[in-house]
């Protein structure tokens, strides 16, 4: 337990950056999920409520018809993640360039 003032105002703030992180964690993740669905792979999340699964069920269709469009959005919120810090740059890195190859192995030109 903290006893300092400053100890214990140093505890609040990590509360706060780590619920930051993980939703900004949490959100990366989905978008990568969407992108390797629409890149091909096998990748399945499960939406919490009804209502949820139908967002992500159109969340879905829309990045299957464009998976040019759905690595742009990853590739978006991995490098936002990984500038953040909520997520290691070189994990990011990685998670991208893993994206990059499957959208160049459909064919499909990479944006620059």
């Amino acid at each position: 337990m903290a006893n300092t003032r400053s100890a214990k105002k140093m505890v609040r703030k990590i509360a706060r950056r780590t619920a930051r992180h993980t939703a900004r964690r949490s959100r990366m993740r989905g978008f990568s999920l969407r992108a390797e669905k629409a890149l091909g792979g096998e990748a399945q999340s499960a939406p919490a409520s009804a209502k949820a699964d139908a967002a992500a069920k159109n969340k879905q269709e829309t990045a299957a018809q464009n998976p040019e469009q759905a690595f742009r959005a990853a590739q978006r919120e991995l490098a936002r993640a990984a500038q953040k810090r909520a997520v290691p740059k070189r994990r990011a890195a990685r998670k991208i360039g893993r994206l990059a190859r499957a959208l160049n192995r459909m064919g499909a030109k990479q944006p620059q």
